[in-house]
């Protein structure tokens, strides 16, 4: 095993090397890290996966070992599968929750267009002929010529609608704000 040693304010750090044969017979270095212990652990380990060997029994092993491991997840523990399972079932709930709030917002895009329609309906029905009553006439000639006119009618209609054009623009404006909420965990 070869070391180097780098010096960090104070302390010396010590860097584990080595090297392992590969299967067509070049030599590669690889870093082993820091700790002693664990780099001759995982010299072992890389040293143990490439060993080969000529043996017809030896080959027949591996070949069953490396089916064994595509058959199934020897190399996992409980603990890890039971995370995996956990994150599958979290990612399904918040895609089906995503879902959900996709066509919940089609469902308020429609009844808002569906709303500007029956008030725009509403106040042209209501607002289309005006009547002259009582009241305007008695009081003089500038309210008769208001309430004869389409004056009224159409300020209440651009108000009406410039009320709804800045709930919509207002809406929008949130949303375009917090677009990446709904991809937040929960």
């Amino acid at each position: 095993m070869h070391t180097l040693h780098e010096k960090r304010g104070n302390k010396i750090v010590t860097h584990h090397f080595d090297h392992v044969t590969e299967k067509d017979g070049t030599k590669k270095h690889v870093y082993l890290g820091t700790d002693p212990k664990a780099s001759k652990e995982k010299i072992t380990k890389l040293r143990a996966q490439r060993i080969h060997s000529d043996n017809k029994l030896i080959k027949e092993l591996d070949s069953v070992q490396q089916k064994l491991h595509a058959i199934g997840n020897f190399d996992q523990s409980f603990d890890s599968m039971l995370a995996d399972i956990k994150t599958k079932n979290a990612k399904k709930s918040h895609a089906e929750r995503l879902v959900e709030e996709e066509e919940s917002k089609d469902r308020r895009y429609f009844f808002i267009i569906f709303s500007i329609a029956v008030l725009t309906a509403a106040s042209y029905y209501a607002l289309s002929n005006p009547v002259v009553t009582g009241a305007a006439v008695k009081t003089g000639k500038i309210m008769s010529n208001i309430a004869s006119s389409q004056l009224g009618s159409s300020s209440i209609i651009i108000l009406v609608s410039i009320l709804v054009l800045g709930m919509i623009f207002h809406s929008l404006d949130y949303l375009h704000k917090h677009r990446h909420d709904r991809y937040k965990p929960q």
